[in-house]
Order: C-alpha cells, then sequence, then structure tokens
C-alpha cells in the first residue's frame, strides 16, 4: 500500500471515531452520573449465597448444629448471664426477645409474630413461613429504659438492645442480612404498656 493511500485510511479511521463519540454526545441519552451508577451496580458485591431451606429437618438433632454455643446471653449493666427456660422469669422485655429468638431456632413463625407491635407489621408485614434456623453465639445487649413521656406512646415504656447472633447453613428467610456464619449487631427497639411489652423496630447498629 503506497503512503497516499494509507494516509487517507489513518484519515477516515480517526473521521469515524470522532463520529461515534461525538453521537454519543450529542444524540444519545449520555448521562455520567447514570454510567458511574450503572458501574458501581457492576461492581457491586453479589448477594450472599443461601442453603435450600430444610424443611422438615429437626436441627437439634445435627451435630455441627449441637456442638455450637446455643444459649443465649444476656449483658446488663456489665454483667453477662445465660437465659433459662421459661423465658417468662425475666422482665417482659427480656422474655419477649428470648422468645423470639427461641421462635427462630424452632421454625415457629407465629410465635415470632406475636412478638411484634401492630406498627411494625404495619410497616413491615408478618414473618411467612421458615423452617428451623440454627442460631447460635446469641447475645442480647440492654443499652437503655426510656419513660415516654409525648408522642403517640406517650405513658409507654421504651427499650432499646443490641441484639447479635450467628446462623449455621443460613437460607435466608429469617434473616436475609448476613451469611452463613456470619455475624452483625441489629438495634431492637420494644415498646412496653398495659397490654405487655414487644418490638417496635429492628434496624442495623453503625458505629460513630
Amino acid at each position: 500500500m503506497d503512503k497516499k493511500k494509507k494516509g487517507i485510511l489513518i484519515a477516515f479511521a480517526c473521521m469515524l471515531v470522532f463520529a461515534v463519540v461525538g453521537s454519543i454526545f450529542t444524540f444519545g441519552d449520555f448521562d455520567l452520573a447514570s454510567l458511574l451508577e450503572r458501574e458501581e451496580e457492576e461492581t457491586a458485591p453479589t448477594a450472599f449465597y443461601f442453603h435450600p431451606p430444610a424443611y422438615g429437618v429437626d436441627i437439634l438433632s445435627d451435630e455441627a448444629y449441637r456442638n455450637t454455643d446455643r444459649a443465649i446471653r444476656l449483658t446488663d449493666g456489665g454483667v453477662t448471664t445465660i437465659l433459662e427456660e421459661p423465658y417468662t422469669q425475666y422482665s417482659e422485655a427480656i422474655s419477649c426477645l428470648a422468645t423470639y429468638l427461641q421462635a427462630a431456632v424452632m421454625g415457629d413463625n407465629e410465635t415470632l409474630n406475636a412478638c411484634f407491635t401492630k406498627a411494625y407489621v404495619d410497616k413491615n408485614g408478618e414473618k411467612g413461613r421458615f423452617p428451623m434456623q440454627r442460631l447460635y453465639d446469641i447475645v442480647i445487649e440492654k443499652i437503655g429504659e426510656y419513660a415516654l413521656t409525648e408522642g403517640e406512646y406517650a405513658g409507654m415504656t421504651r427499650f432499646v438492645f443490641h441484639v447479635s447472633y450467628k446462623i449455621q447453613k443460613n437460607d435466608g428467610l429469617f434473616d436475609s442480612g448476613i451469611p452463613s456464619d456470619g455475624y452483625k449487631v441489629r438495634v431492637f427497639e420494644l415498646l412496653g404498656g398495659i397490654n405487655g411489652t414487644q418490638i417496635n423496630s429492628i434496624g442495623e447498629y453503625r458505629m460513630g
């Protein structure tokens, strides 16, 4: 190929590149922010792997699960104790949380849903059916107790706890926010009044 033809081809290629780029900026729906968002979505961590739900499986006969620390520990004022059944021997707030966690282990969504206030259910819906959950390393830490004097909950008491646990072979039906054997602290807000004490909200604990 002579130099003249080669020069023409190079010039044509350059014009083609500029035309394509120009069409993107001029005629397309190009949006740098959207592009960056798409790139972030594409590079975001993938969802956790969850095990298939094991309906009908008695996890209490699973040796690997039996070998974990399945006790429910309560930390209050720097003192840690192990909760024992019946949970009704403790305060209503502690009893509610222990019942909630035990219901998760037993795969009892009816008992678990009874631990929620109507406001919680109206906002989040009831927990659907799920099999027995292999919870372990369970810790309940009491953060505070506050008498409410204003607003719609005036006359009630607000209890705040940090609750953490791990789940062997997590199927994601009870808790989709942690991987199997993962760990996360959650903030539980309970409301207590003349009709008992129930869970009103569950949020993630954020340091700082």
